[in-house]
This record gives C-alpha cells, sequence and structure tokens, in this order.
C-alpha cells in the first residue's frame, strides 16, 4: 500500500510503502503521478528524481519505510544587480501550494534593493508572476552615458588627378596632372566643432558623468592661411600656391619645393616658383609660373 502525507511542520510531502504480500503491484512514475493528483498533492514541487527512487523501492523492497518526495513552496523573488549597476533582474520562482508573490512584494523586494531609476512597468511585472517556471525579468535599466565627440578636420583641398585617356596606349606616365594649387580666398579646410556628450544614470539613480569632446581649435600656425570671419570654422588661403596638411590645420605656400622630378613625382606644372634639391630624370618636364630654382645638375639629353 503506499499513500502520501503533508508533514505540517517541515511542508515535506512524504510517501508512505506498507508492502501487500497478498497483491503485487508493479509500480511506475506515471501510476504514482496519478495517485498524487488523485490525493491532490500534484500541485506541491515533486522531486522526479526522488519519483524514481521511490519506484524502485517500491519494486523492490519487502519492507516498510518512508521518503520524502516534494514539498509545498511559497513564490519567492529575488533581485540581483549587475556588476556595472546598469540593470536590475527579478529571478522569481513560482508557489507549490504555498503563498504567491503580489506585485506588492516584487515592489519591495526593489525598495530593499534601492532600485529607483528604469523600472518597468507593472503590468510587465505582473506577466512573469503569472508564468508557472522559474523566470527571470529585467526588472530595471540604467542609462548609458553618451560620449561627445572631438573636434574634426576636414580638408577640403582638391585631389591631384590624372585626366583619363581614352586610348591607353598613349598614356604618358611621366603626367600625373598639374600639381594641386589653391587660390586666394579659396576654402582649404573645414572644422567640425566637438560635441558635448550626454551623462548616464545607473539603476540606483547615481548620476554617470560622460566624456565631452575636446574641442579643438584650427593650429596656430596659419602661413598663408586666415580663419574665415563670416564662418570661424573654416580656413581660406590668403595667396595663390600650394597647400600643405598640418596637423589640425593647412599652410599654403607661394614655393613648390620637390626632391626629385622623376616617374615617381611625375612632370611639375606650378603656377608660383618651385625649387628641385635633386634631380630631373630624363624626359621630365618642368613648368613654373615664376622662378625655377635647381639645386642638381640636370641630366645629359641623348
Amino acid at each position: 500500500m503506499l499513500s502520501f502525507v503533508l508533514n505540517d511542520e517541515s511542508n515535506k510531502l512524504e510517501a508512505i510503502f506498507i508492502p501487500n504480500k497478498t497483491e503485487k503491484i508493479e509500480f511506475t512514475v506515471a501510476l504514482i503521478k496519478q495517485r498524487l493528483s488523485e490525493e491532490n498533492f500534484l500541485h506541491l514541487f515533486i522531486s522526479e528524481s526522488s519519483l524514481f527512487q521511490l519506484v524502485r523501492l517500491c519494486n523492490t523492497t519487502n519492507e516498510k519505510f518512508k521518503i520524502e518526495i516534494g514539498e509545498l513552496r511559497d513564490a519567492s523573488g529575488e533581485v540581483v544587480i549587475s556588476k556595472d549597476e546598469m540593470t536590475a533582474t527579478l529571478i522569481y520562482s513560482p508557489a507549490f501550494g504555498g503563498k504567491i508573490l503580489t506585485l506588492a512584494d516584487v515592489h519591495h523586494c526593489l525598495q530593499q534593493a534601492s532600485i529607483t531609476y528604469g523600472l518597468i512597468s507593472d503590468q510587465e511585472i505582473k506577466a512573469i508572476l503569472n508564468q508557472e517556471q522559474i523566470s527571470e525579468l529585467i526588472v530595471a535599466k540604467g542609462l548609458p552615458p553618451v560620449a561627445g565627440i572631438d573636434a574634426q578636420f576636414e580638408s577640403l583641398i582638391p585631389q591631384r588627378i590624372k585626366e583619363s585617356c581614352a586610348n591607353e596606349d598613349n598614356i604618358d606616365y611621366r603626367d600625373l596632372g598639374e600639381i594641386v594649387t589653391v587660390q586666394e580666398g579659396q576654402l582649404v579646410m573645414r572644422r567640425i566643432p566637438a560635441t558635448s556628450g550626454q551623462n548616464g544614470c545607473n539603476v540606483f539613480g547615481n548620476l554617470i558623468d560622460c566624456y565631452h569632446g575636446l574641442d579643438t581649435p584650427f593650429s596656430s600656425n596659419k602661413k598663408g592661411v586666415y580663419i574665415n570671419p563670416e564662418d570661424n570654422d573654416y580656413l581660406c588661403s590668403e595667396l595663390i600656391g600650394t597647400p600643405i596638411l598640418v596637423p589640425h590645420g593647412v599652410i599654403v605656400l607661394p614655393i613648390l619645393t620637390v626632391n626629385n622630378v622623376d616617374l615617381k613625382s611625375g612632370n611639375i606644372r606650378f603656377c608660383g616658383g618651385v625649387i628641385v634639391k635633386g634631380n630631373v630624370e630624363t624626359d621630365m618636364k618642368v613648368y613654373a609660373l615664376h622662378d625655377l630654382t635647381h639645386r642638381a645638375k640636370f641630366p645629359t639629353q641623348s
């Protein structure tokens, strides 16, 4: 004979087996669950491993025994805070025949944990409380800080582009196009101002400071350029010349200086003065609107 008793002191469900010497029953887990249902115990927490152990003992033992196979459990909820204090998670265990967890209980847990910011709605909390299995629910989220962006510098200097040729056989690889020059008053650089960051907040309501972008000004080296009086975030060329990028700025020189004139540099065409510090290779050409200074010897033309 197999019977079940709920211990009022420990809230443990006990199975009591008394062997029947006149009738042999082959016990199974399904049979025991049917008996539990008939005696209104199936709503309690039942240990599956204990059920298998009970089946084995009932089918192999000829002695009276008692074994715990389940218990009455109250619902429980625990609030866990992430290491960065940006997330609060409710770990919910449902009731098995015991007291249920109410919305008020969850609010009390949150108050005990000092969670004040980024709470979800009561409707979302109620939804998890209606579930019948252990569940996790993020009940509060902090607001991460947003970093500002440092000032950016955008070159407006045109690129040296070689004109394409329809007949590839006629391309002169010595001719890389005109040297980039800028005109007086031409825009050569744009400064994009820094942006401010946005402070964040953790689930405890504590402010998280953000990074504000570094608002770097134009370089103090403004040789050949000036700040546009109509918009202080633009640099203009002060003269006709060759622009050179420097950190956070541009300088414009009326004289172009090159080390060598070869296939790497291409033919030189510049509407200012040109200084060639090295050699001018055979068949390479240098055109200068103003002075041309060559500090090495031209190769002998054959």
